[in-house]
């Protein structure tokens, strides 16, 4: 019996050992990615995207960047390159700092 209750405490000190090594925060990552393209009558896209982060300054310090491809080859295989405007850019719902 008392073996067991030793063995219990050993047990027990290392779970809480255990927990305090453990990061209780949670990790950063992408938990939403939401994406409408409409292409307009001008045959321009408009593109309204909705990203859900949590961020804790490890890995994402800096907000989050963009790949957006303008390079194309048209009909005629002459190489263009399309115009990109950024309407708006908002975090947690305002205003917020952005560049293309």
């Amino acid at each position: 019996m008392k073996k067991n209750a030793v063995l219990l405490i050993y047990v027990c000190f290392a779970w809480i050992l255990m927990l305090g090594i453990s990061p209780l925060s949670a990790q950063e990552r992408v938990f939403r990615f939401d994406v409408e393209a409409v292409i307009e009558p001008d045959a321009s896209l408009t593109v309204t995207e909705h990203i859900g982060v949590v961020a804790e300054g490890k890995d994402i310090r800096r907000g989050i960047i963009r790949s957006i491809p303008t390079d194309f080859t048209d009909s005629e295989g002459k190489r263009r390159r399309a115009g990109l405007e950024l309407v708006s850019a908002l975090l947690d719902g305002s205003p917020t700092e952005a560049q293309v």
